[in-house]
């Protein structure tokens, strides 16, 4: 578990006429931070015209500081379009001026990350929509054909939760990848008499991509599979270990995590057999174990009772790594039933 955290700044944009679904999204970078930020080392701190400390001058310019801060762009939108922020400017709303800045900055500097979620309107409010749902599709209607953004859809609190936690969880991610693969300038640019640089299996798991236990294990296999007797030396175990270790190493694109039940069923077995995993293999197996949900096929919960401090809940990781809800209801009582027989021996 990491002793420090990273703070991520997350904008949220929308008209008045969400309320609700603001209080959602506030309540799902709680829960966010609550459940992970002390695992992953990262922390959402959620930015809104609520926060905006209040002065003298044009409100919207007291507010654009916290868009240009962001490093996620999150905007909600429905059937209200929002009201100019001046008198004599160029935007239409303060929703219009907040997206434009940030699009501006992400055509610049590639940042902020932007997500757009539209709230389905009724089919009686298309039959006569007013002004501001009018300006609402047409600036729906531009998102779509400049194809520049993908957008989603919601109907019910339960679903913006959803789809803002996914986004959420996938941008850490992402972030977390392109930090673990950035090495620091001053390693890039060493100078010529510095010191030697040591065996990385020294420096400990926070110098190398994998732990320090991981990567003693991947030394000793590459010597063993050298050797021309190597096959009859090689486990099932080994394989599988590998094949785990391989998902500790992301790049942006290629981080989702993949790794067959027969696999992870092979190091449950060798786990009972004496063998030792580092708390990073035991979180990731954790995080697989919840992929498969759906199947209650692997053992998710000894992975799950072996973290120090499992600081995640099992409603809110099934969301987020794509279980649906009758899966989770149902894997609830295998969950609580494996739980309750290993405590028991």
């Amino acid at each position: 578990m990491s002793s420090t955290r990273k703070i991520l700044r997350a904008f949220l944009a929308s008209p008045g006429d969400l309320q609700e679904e603001r209080k959602a999204v506030d309540g799902v970078i709680t829960e966010f931070n609550k459940s992970w930020a002390d695992a992953l080392g990262y922390q959402i701190e959620l930015l809104g015209w609520e926060d905006t400390v209040a002065g003298f001058g044009r409100p919207q310019h007291l507010i654009n500081p916290e868009v240009d801060r962001c490093d996620l762009f999150i905007g909600l939108m429905w059937k209200r379009w929002g009201t100019p922020p001046d008198k004599d400017g160029e935007f239409s709303s303060g929703f219009e001026e907040e997206f434009k800045r940030a699009m501006d900055r992400r055509e610049r500097s590639k940042s902020p990350e932007i997500a757009l979620f539209f709230k389905k309107i009724s089919d009686e409010s298309m039959g006569d929509p007013g002004d501001d749902l009018k300006k609402v599709l047409e600036f729906r209607k531009r998102i779509r054909t400049e194809k520049t953004l993908l957008f989603h859809e919601f109907s019910t609190i339960p679903e913006i939760e959803t789809l803002v936690r996914r986004k959420v969880t996938d941008y850490v991610n992402g972030v977390r990848a392109k930090d673990a693969t950035s090495e620091p300038k001053e390693v890039t640019e060493k100078p010529a008499d510095s010191e030697p640089e040591r065996d990385i299996g020294e420096e400990g798991p926070d110098f190398s991509l994998v732990s320090a236990e991981g990567f003693a294990f991947l030394k000793n296999l590459i010597d063993r599979i050298g050797r021309k007797d190597a096959t009859a030396d090689l486990r099932a175990s080994d394989v599988a270990r590998f094949r785990l270790l391989a998902n500790s190493i992301s790049r942006p694109g290629n981080q989702e995590m993949a790794l067959g039940a027969h696999d992870i069923n092979i190091l449950f077995s060798a786990r009972a057999a004496g063998l030792k995993l580092s708390e990073r293999e035991t979180f990731d197996l954790a995080r697989l174990g919840f992929q498969y949900l759906s199947n209650e096929n692997v053992p998710l919960w000894c992975w799950y009772s072996d973290l120090p401090r499992p600081q995640f809940g099992v409603d809110f990781v099934s969301s987020s790594y794509g279980a649906n809800d009758e899966a989770f209801a149902h894997s609830t009582f295998t969950v609580t039933t494996l739980g309750e027989e290993f405590a028991e021996g």
